[in-house]
């Protein structure tokens, strides 16, 4: 249900919370006090009392008065789905991104807990005594937020519970009350677990009490908090540059996986495994960037070693999240070391699902986790990777990339207005727009840098020939350059850094080959619009025959590609791409299947 708030009443409850409407008292939450006074009026419209509200006081009460008097009525449906939006609404937007406070709707919900929490209650059912065997169990969402995975969480073992006692069972009510003293909820926000107890109280219709913590499930956590059966929810995707300060020595120190620029969500991930007993499951939502990115390395080494991988489930086609640039993934995996035949199912962005042997899926180079892969796709990108040859990392020098130096970029006109003398302090900018396979493109607004943007070591490599590639690309590409050229957010290889020809380099990262590769790896990182992130890692990444098994014939071929045009140029490209599927041991039609596979599905991905 959409909140029913309209904007006025937003825009004064925004003002009271930033201290200039001068109404509420020192130290009070107008978020908190709203809400406990909507609560109120849910539970009166049950016929219930409120058991759980916050207490608001009565100078409370008066100052958010007019907030409440525009809220419509019809307190009788409202659930806490209804509640989480109106406090979401509340938020800042800024406070909300760097948070990462976005609920979760009901089917991701619905469907991590069919992989996670239905299995476990299946186990009951088969159990000596299965009804003790429910109250038993004891599931975790260490990032609660408004409760949602936690209500339906309860209704789940409430179902399981009255169908294991039978006709001479508990009532609805004593089961709801049971479900809830096997859930365990964390949250660091105070009024995200007043929400939590809300939305149980409204889902439930009846009291009982989960066990809730006021704190940050990456700290410390109650005794006893551990062994759980079951740890899920959807933890906040918070940038590494946007945590606090506070917390980033400590967390540094206590995990693993916090390394590089991570993502919040990945100590999550070891949090969780190490929260579970054995055999325990973990089922979250969480944003696909930890299955390529740089940053996810650790986290996935921990998946691939520590646990069986049960489902991975693809979402940048949905808008799980409106308004948040986050491509989700559903991640189930079971506390226990892969047995050498263990089977993930994977879903990819286009619906398919495939089962495929965990120790292929997670074999592949820096044990990327590929979201589009299917059988045939897994088994070719693993022959490509059998080539035993890689450009070396610091042979890739990236361009100009400080915050704001493109901007001071001159136009050809002022340019063309400076002297002789002046003009020999810029360079004509390259961006990633004036790249394409084997040339560079002809921009419609050239701009000029001047050396003041640019290292001295930059402006040197810079002078140099080289073969670069677009820092951001629909398909991997790669074209000559003369020299004499600032790069932008470019990739440069210059002429001799490596042991292979520039025409060699060209034809590889040209190939259909290569780019079907790279798309089929690194899909995970993919930008609005289907666009690739290129950066040296990446490239430098790339299996590649060794220089000397590529005839000369490639690289002279290659070379001279920029020249060609028409059908010309479209003869010697099938050419060139032969002669690359032939060192890798493809067939030029197996690729094409390849490609026809990944492309459908990937190319109607959410832009």
């Amino acid at each position: 249900m959409v909140a029913p708030l309209e904007p006025p009443a937003l825009v004064a409850l925004r003002r009271l919370r930033a201290g200039r409407g001068g109404a509420l008292p020192a130290g009070e939450s107008p978020q908190r006090a709203l809400l406990a006074v909507l609560f109120e009026r849910c539970m009166a419209a049950r016929g219930r009392l409120a058991t759980g509200a916050v207490a608001v006081a009565p100078a409370v009460r008066a100052a958010i008065a007019a907030e409440v008097a525009v809220v419509t009525a019809g307190g009788a449906t409202w659930s806490g789905r209804t509640l989480g939006a109106i406090y979401e609404r509340l938020l800042d937007p800024a406070t909300r991104r760097a948070g990462g406070i976005y609920y979760t709707p009901d089917e991701p919900i619905a469907c991590i807990l069919t992989a996670t929490l239905d299995p476990l209650l299946a186990a009951c059912a088969t159990a000596a005594d299965p009804p003790a065997a429910i109250r038993a169990i004891r599931v975790l969402d260490p990032a609660c937020g408004a409760g949602y995975f936690l209500a339906a969480a309860a209704g789940r073992i409430a179902a399981a519970l009255a169908a294991a006692l039978g006709s001479a069972g508990g009532t609805a009510a004593a089961c709801w009350t049971t479900a809830l003293s096997c859930l365990y909820g964390v949250d660091r926000d105070p009024v995200a677990l007043d929400l939590t107890r809300y939305t149980l109280a409204l889902a439930g219709g009846q009291d009982g009490a989960a066990h809730l913590h006021d704190g940050d499930a990456l700290a410390d956590l109650p005794p006893g908090w551990a062994d759980f059966d079951g740890v899920v929810g959807n933890p906040p995707y918070v940038a590494q540059r946007a945590q606090a300060a506070a917390d980033k020595a400590g967390r540094a120190a206590r995990y693993q996986t916090a390394r590089g620029q991570y993502d919040l969500s990945v100590l999550f991930i070891e949090r969780g495994l190490s929260l579970l007993r054995p055999g325990g499951v973990l089922g979250y939502l969480l944003p696909n960037g930890f299955m390529a990115a740089d940053y996810g390395e650790p986290v996935r080494e921990l998946l691939a070693r520590r646990s069986s991988l049960l489902r991975l489930e693809d979402r940048s086609r949905s808008l799980t999240f409106p308004g948040a640039a986050a491509y989700p993934v559903i991640l189930v995996a079971r506390n226990t070391p892969p047995a050498a035949d263990h089977r993930i199912v994977v879903r990819g962005p286009g619906g398919s699902e495939a089962r495929l042997a965990q120790r292929d899926f997670c074999g592949l180079d820096a044990t990327i986790l590929p979201a589009a892969a299917t059988p045939a796709g897994l088994a070719l990108a693993r022959r490509i990777a059998t080539q035993p040859s890689r450009l070396p990392g610091a042979a890739i020098r990236c361009g100009v990339t400080q915050a704001g130096a493109a901007g001071t970029a001159i136009s050809a006109t002022d340019y063309a207005a400076l002297t002789d003398e002046a003009q020999a302090d810029y360079l004509p900018l390259l961006q990633t727009q004036g790249i394409a396979p084997y040339r560079l493109r002809q921009v419609a607004k050239p701009r000029y840098l001047h050396r003041s943007a640019i290292t001295p070591g930059q402006w040197r490599a810079f002078l140099r020939p080289s073969v670069v590639v677009p820092g951001v690309a629909r398909r991997l590409a790669a074209a000559p350059c003369g020299g004499g050229q600032a790069l932008g957010r470019v990739y440069a290889i210059a002429d001799g850094a490596t042991a292979y020809p520039p025409g060699a380099l060209l034809a590889l990262l040209n190939s259909r080959l290569l780019a079907w590769y790279y798309r089929f790896l690194y899909w995970p990182v993919h930008l609005s619009g289907g666009y690739l992130r290129v950066n040296s890692t990446y490239l430098a990444r790339l299996p590649l025959p060794p220089p000397q098994a590529i005839p000369p014939v490639i690289s002279e071929q290659a070379a001279l590609m920029g020249a060609l045009d028409g059908a010309a140029a479209q003869e010697m490209t099938t050419w060139l791409d032969e002669q690359i599927c032939a060192l890798y041991g493809v067939d030029l039609a197996e690729l094409t299947a390849a490609e026809l596979t990944l492309t459908a599905l990937t190319s109607d991905a959410r832009a």
